[in-house]
């Protein structure tokens, strides 16, 4: 099982897992996190933690919204539960 806060565990390098722990404290602090990869280099990370968070080893609720911002609506209307990447 992977730990978030142990970059060692994961298997991503250095600027993934530097990203993985700034998403995680933000997540903490404000609840929700909504970050734009324009030309699409984390694809993968955030596969990655969403796939984690499905298996119960990434502590918040990951969703790849890819398109408009305006795709992003369903999730918000689940409340406050939802953090999405």
């Amino acid at each position: 099982m992977t730990d978030p806060s142990d970059p060692s565990t994961t298997g991503r390098g250095p600027v993934s897992a530097a990203i993985e722990q700034e998403v995680l404290g933000e997540l903490r602090r404000q609840g929700i996190v909504v970050w734009l990869d324009k030309d699409g280099h984390y694809t993968r990370l955030v596969d990655d933690l969403a796939a984690e968070q499905a298996r119960g080893e990434f502590p918040f609720p990951a969703v790849a919204v890819r398109g408009s911002f305006l795709d992003i609506g369903p999730f918000l209307d689940q409340g406050a539960r939802v953090r999405i990447v």
